[in-house]
């Protein structure tokens, strides 16, 4: 039984090209379309993180992309939703990627295209570069599926590519994608980060007992700067982990907690501003933080990989209201309090 917000079949905008039906359904027809594909067979010699050469032990684009289908599916069935097209897009998602991870996407962009993506790069492989029919170039998925691989990363706001494939079909990149589309895209956040965090474990390049220290390391090398910015003596309260944004991202404008917040920072990790090579094009390829100081006037923030931002997140609204232009940007927060605080009001 399917969800009322599922992707039915019957609501499916079609394929570009007609075709005659058979036994399997439109989404099961796509999903062994991407299967028979040669992008999909060429995935087992793409890198995830470690080279094929340090052993087989460790995950390679084809099975990372195996695992994403996976978590989908899985997630999809439990909301009800439609495990097929949600199984069509994690496969996908990753057909135009690069060799070499994603350094190889960046020599590409530094070399030949400035504005190589290996998103857009999966969505010409199904759509021309595949040469399996006689009738047409690609593998002739249906709208939905497409439109789930578009928006993999999140809605496109400013587009620079052309994604419409006729007059009557079209894509609308400022509408979010479906359910299904969102949860594969979530799928793909699981899966790297648990099986990268596997292999560096395998690799011994991580071990656990990292893990048990970093906070404390963090705040060991942090704590001086953040007091002599505060002038006082601080508390440490709170590390999170990196965040990673995808394209289309916003942050909701807020004030953090007043208990334990009250001197806090930003540390720009790493971001893809979607111009090649991680250069900025000018600020307006970047992503602000917008923060409003004490006075109520808004400021836009702006800092390059290694920077820290100091501010005082539980007094001052900051948020990023902006969607995010580029393909992902990640940070870390680090948080204080004040030894002494005498609360008014």
């Amino acid at each position: 039984m399917f969800h009322n917000l599922s992707a039915l079949e019957k609501n499916s905008k079609g394929r570009l090209y007609e075709i005659n039906s058979d036994h399997r359904l439109l989404y099961e027809r796509d999903r062994d379309r991407i299967y028979h594909s040669t992008a999909f067979r060429k995935l087992k010699d793409k890198t995830q993180v470690f080279m094929f050469e340090k052993g087989d032990y460790y995950r390679n684009r084809l099975t990372h992309t195996l695992e994403v289908s996976q978590i989908a599916r899985s997630v999809s069935r439990k909301f009800q939703l439609n495990e097929d097209l949600t199984e069509c897009i994690a496969l996908c998602h990753d057909l135009g990627h690069s060799p070499f991870g994603h350094v190889g996407e960046d020599i590409i962009a530094q070399e030949l295209d400035q504005d190589f993506d290996h998103n857009f790069q999966s969505f010409r492989q199904v759509t021309m570069l595949e040469k399996k029919y006689v009738s047409y170039s690609g593998l002739n998925l249906s709208w939905e599926t497409l439109d789930g691989l578009i928006k993999h990363n999140g809605i496109i706001v400013n587009p620079i590519r052309d994604y419409n494939l006729s007059e009557s079909f079209q894509f609308n990149l400022n509408q979010n994608p479906s359910l299904e589309a969102q949860i594969a895209s979530i799928s793909d956040d699981i899966a790297y980060i648990a099986h990268d965090f596997d292999d560096g474990l395998r690799s011994e390049i991580l071990n656990l007992e990292q893990f048990r220290t970093i906070r404390q390391i963090i705040h060991d090398e942090l704590q001086p700067l953040h007091e002599e910015w505060a002038n006082t003596k601080l508390t440490p309260t709170a590390v999170y982990g990196i965040r990673s944004y995808n394209k289309g991202a916003t942050l909701t404008t807020h004030r953090d907690k007043i208990e334990t917040h009250h001197i806090s920072s930003i540390v720009i990790v790493d971001k893809d501003l979607a111009c090649g090579c991680n250069k900025t094009k000018g600020v307006e390829n970047d992503w602000a933080l917008d923060i409003q100081d004490h006075e109520g006037n808004w400021h836009k923030v702006y800092a390059e990989i290694g920077d820290i931002i100091l501010y005082e997140s539980a007094t001052m609204e900051h948020g990023r209201k902006d969607p995010f232009k580029g393909n992902y940007f990640r940070n870390f927060y680090v948080h204080y309090k004040l030894d002494e605080v005498t609360y008014v009001g």
